[in-house]
């Protein structure tokens, strides 16, 4: 992006071809004064820098000599040898002291030399977030503008992220924005084109790349003609309209669609900038891009509903047409909870029980639900356009890209999507940055898979078994196939198939494990249930359907795979076997089991709920079905892993492998334990949560054993101390001596003497004392605190 610099340095040396002749030779002054105009033309600010920030307070430590004061001092002076820096009279070597740096620990000198100097000669500014916020403005994206705010001085705002790609062909274009913001003075917001240029690392970033590219690059040119186009991420805006506006609304999650409509709340334009186009970057993982997803949908509620919308929607500046498509717009995720009850009802009344005689009124919804249910996705076929021409493009989009990549991805976050939506209308809608879209992949454990993925593989395994149950003929399989479809490969099978593979062929490996899967399905079907033999058609479509997308998608590796199989048949077999405990085989199978029984666990609740809900929250079902409820769970299961995992975690008692399994699980499954409890949303978690503490506290007890420490010599003071935090919430002494606690821990594998004179014991003894210190009662000091000037109550 620092190369938009140079774009202006063109255009300004062509305009003054005196200036530009004079620099070419070798004018000082020539080149100062080029150098000037392009720093008036385009300012490059940039946010969330921690490598400066942490080099901005070493510098601080020494007498309040920012990194800032350095840069300006460097700009002026390029000559200045950092190694020998005078200051004062006292001579510094600045790259030596800002080694010490956290975040530069990692930098050579080179490198940190190399980093102060390009950011003075592109004359670019460091704006870093301030930790003390307003009630309003909390610690997002739009917060850390607003110190920056006052500084930028351009006419035109270009919103960026640290993940965007930047072709010098789209560079030079951007002086063309500058021509359309004064063609039209009220043109306020003007999003741009973007290609996903990470569709190739796995399947997830392909599905969520083409559908992206789609809605950026060519549905929102069609919201430009006929509707309401506004800002979505990033995007041109007017900087001095944005302050009169009031246009950075951050306390709401979808911070961008709401500046928008604050431009149109007051009759200002929108634009489609099609000849500009950035590279972006998209989540690689199937866990990973849940984030994003929840997100847009969660907040759909509030971006609709706020203040902010409303007044838009009650504005006399703003054409009815805006306003529609505005609604419309969100509709697309607000329908999606009663989608999911019309899949839900439509299984089992249409399909398994034939019971409605308007039967066939009914598909001709069905098929309107699939077709709307992937609209956001139709745009992508231009891409196709694009790429291979109208005819081949077409029916690649058709017979590739829709059925064998976008259906199966997007019908199985259509769980996901109702229950965000839930969520953000009980205003449990959050902004969280959307992380993972590095070039790295990483293949999820099951663990990981099935609890982001519970509300779908739950509804989808059960509805598989009734549709495994059910009475059925090929007719019906036909006319149902997407029903079928969505529930089984969507709902349930989905977040597995795109996790992705680790070593030894992607592709042949799946071709394998799903012909397996396919089979083994027809056996048990055609030895245990007594129905027709063409029930084996249903294991077969989805054997069909993933064989085709391997083909098609991975030719040459599964050719080669299937050569290298053909002259080592014995080392084949080996590696296929031995991965195939961790792969889709075994985690679907085990994700079907544990979806019925979190099923059936639900169902069991689901009438106390309702009398929950009639009687007051949770004082209706406690006395009555005590093991189930919330209650139970929080005081007497939950807690005591939580405590107990929590309190390994912060000793530092576990290897890397635990450790991170506890901040993946534990941390974040109480915290949304918490969050079902409060919000009463589903009433209790999924009790496999609970099996899958259980096995990570048994794990790291077995990894404390075999290095010679008795979990039972430590583990009740640490509970104790880990409560008393967890009840004072932050208390700097104890929680500092949980962080100390980790240089008394003894070399890997050593043995540790039990007794007084464990350095461990020792050590979480100590830690106990200060938790006992923090809980206890403290004098009211608040008439002996000095008073100082300007300080708050």
């Amino acid at each position: 992006a620092v190369q938009a610099r140079e774009v202006y340095r063109i255009y300004i040396r062509r305009f003054f071809p005196a200036l530009a002749a004079a620099e070419d030779a070798g004018d000082v002054n020539a080149r100062r004064r080029i150098n000037e105009m392009v720093d008036e033309k385009i300012q490059i600010a940039i946010k969330h820098d921690g490598v400066g920030l942490d080099m901005d307070g070493r510098l601080r430590d020494k007498g309040g000599f920012g990194l800032r004061d350095l840069l300006r001092e460097l700009k002026a002076d390029p000559t200045i040898d950092l190694r020998a820096y005078n200051r004062g009279g006292t001579v510094h070597n600045v790259i030596a002291h800002l080694k010490g740096a956290k975040m530069a620990a990692e930098l050579s000198e080179e490198e940190i030399e190399k980093y102060l100097r390009f950011l003075a000669d592109n004359n670019i500014e460091l704006y870093w977030w301030e930790k003390n916020f307003s009630d309003v403005h909390t610690g997002a994206k739009y917060a850390q503008w607003a110190n920056m705010f006052p500084h930028m001085r351009g006419e035109i705002t270009f919103a960026l992220d640290w993940d965007h790609e930047h072709t010098w062909e789209d560079l030079s274009m951007l002086p063309m924005v500058g021509m359309d913001f004064d063609a039209d003075p009220k043109l306020a917001v003007a999003p741009y084109r973007s290609y996903i240029f990470t569709k190739s690392l796995s399947n997830t970033a392909k599905a969520m790349g083409t559908a992206e590219e789609g809605w950026v690059s060519h549905e929102q040119r069609v919201k430009q003609e006929v509707g309401a186009l506004g800002m979505y991420g990033k995007a041109f805006f007017r900087t001095q309209f944005a302050r009169d506006m009031d246009a950075l609304q951050d306390e709401y999650v979808a911070e961008d669609i709401e500046t928008a409509l604050r431009f149109m709340t007051f009759g200002m334009n929108s634009k489609h900038i099609d000849y500009l186009s950035t590279g972006k970057a998209l989540p690689n993982d199937y866990v990973g891009a849940l984030s994003p997803l929840r997100k847009w949908s969660g907040d759909a509620p509030e971006s609709l509903m706020g203040a902010t919308p409303l007044k838009f929607l009650l504005s006399p500046r703003t054409h009815w047409t805006k306003k529609w498509d505005t609604v419309v717009s969100f509709g697309f995720y607000l329908k999606k909870p009663r989608v999911v009850r019309y899949v839900l009802l439509l299984t089992i009344l249409h399909f398994t029980l034939p019971w409605n005689p308007l039967t066939g009124l009914t598909i001709v919804f069905y098929i309107g639900a699939v077709v709307l249910g992937q609209a956001i996705s139709y745009g992508a076929i231009f891409n196709r356009w694009d790429e291979s021409g109208v005819l081949k493009g077409t029916f690649l989009f058709l017979f590739y890209d829709l059925p064998l990549t976008l259906m199966p991805f997007f019908m199985g976050i259509l769980v996901h999507y109702g229950d965000a939506v839930q969520r953000g209308f009980r205003k449990f809608a959050k902004f969280i940055p959307t992380m993972g879209k590095g070039g790295a992949t990483k293949r999820q454990s099951f663990r990981d898979v099935y609890t982001s993925n519970t509300a779908g593989i739950m509804l989808g395994a059960s509805l598989t078994l009734l549709i495994l149950l059910s009475p059925i003929d090929p007719g019906r399989v036909v006319i149902w196939f997407f029903i079928i479809m969505t529930v089984t490969y969507g709902w349930f099978m989905s977040p597995f198939i795109f996790n992705p593979e680790k070593a030894f062929g992607r592709g042949m490996n799946r071709l394998m494990l799903w012909t397996l899967l396919g089979w083994l399905s027809a056996v048990v079907i055609t030895l245990f249930v007594p129905i027709p033999y063409f029930k084996l058609a249903l294991p077969a479509l989805a054997l069909l359907v993933t064989a085709a997308r391997i083909i098609i998608a991975n030719p040459s590796e599964a050719a080669a795979t299937a050569a290298w199989s053909a002259r080592h048949p014995l080392q084949a077999t080996g590696r296929f076997f031995n991965q195939l405990s961790e792969t889709n085989l075994v985690h679907i199978a085990l994700g079907f089991v544990l979806g019925l029984v979190d099923f059936l666990y639900f169902v069991i609740l689901f009438p106390f709920g309702l009398l929950d809900e009639a009687f007051g929250g949770r004082r209706f079902n406690s006395p009555i079905l005590t093991f189930f409820t919330t209650s139970f769970m929080r005081r007497w299961v939950a807690t005591y892993l939580w405590l107990h995992l929590r309190a390994y975690q912060e000793t530092g008692l576990l290897p890397g492998p635990i450790d991170g399994d506890i901040g993946n699980l534990a941390l974040r499954h109480f915290a949304g334990l918490k969050a079902y409890t409060v919000g009463r949303l589903r009433g209790n978690p999924p009790i496999t949560y609970l099996f899958f503490m259980w096995r990570v506290l048994w794990a790291a007890r077995r990894s404390l054993r075999s290095r010679g420490v008795d979990w039972r010599d430590v583990e009740p003071q640490l509970v104790e101390a880990r409560s008393m935090i967890e009840r004072k919430y932050a208390s700097t002494p104890t929680t500092n001596a949980f962080k100390d606690l980790k240089t008394h821990l003894p070399a890997a594998g050593a043995a540790v003497v039990r007794g007084a004179a464990n350095p461990l014991v020792a050590a979480v003894n100590n830690v106990l004392a200060l938790a006992r210190a923090d809980a206890a009662p403290k004098p009211d000091k608040r008439f002996i605190v000095p008073v100082v000037e300007h300080q708050p109550n």
